[in-house]
């Protein structure tokens, strides 16, 4: 996520979270995260997310076992708090009845890219209330790069 915002860091950018959940589904593990599809449309404070090429990735990811868990985007240079309508959209996107996931995930990533993003992590349930996870960046499994 940093190496893809750090690309396009004067404006925002995202993708989708692709991993898995823990055997008890109260950790998610989030394993790749997708660069913005070509069709999708940003600005300095504003992204929105395209679809194509998505469904290739997502029929690969679920071919090794792996799942969507969400989405992700970039606030460059700022807060990776989410505003009101991050909140909105990914309490829709719980409600969404075409989406597989119940419960997706919202990351956003701040701050500096290159030296150290800083995160937050939002869960969203059916209900359309969001919670606000625990985030931790490793960059493999041995090395803990942000907490």
């Amino acid at each position: 996520m940093a190496e893809f915002a750090a690309k396009r860091s004067q404006r925002e950018t995202g993708g989708i979270l692709i991993g898995h959940y823990s055997e008890d589904l109260t950790i998610a593990r989030i394993e790749a995260a997708s660069d913005e599809p070509p069709d999708s449309r940003a600005g300095r404070t504003w992204f929105v997310r395209g679809q194509v090429g998505l469904a290739e990735i997502l029929q690969r990811a679920w071919r090794e076992g792996r799942y969507y868990l969400g989405e992700w985007h970039s606030h460059p240079g700022a807060s990776p708090a989410p505003s009101g309508p991050d909140l909105s959209a990914i309490a829709k996107m719980a409600r969404h009845p075409t989406f597989i996931c119940h419960r997706p995930i919202l990351v956003i990533i701040g701050g500096n890219f290159h030296q150290q993003p800083l995160l937050s992590a939002t869960l969203a349930a059916k209900t359309g209330v969001t919670t606000q996870l625990r985030a931790e960046l490793y960059s493999n499994e041995h090395e803990r790069l942000l907490r």
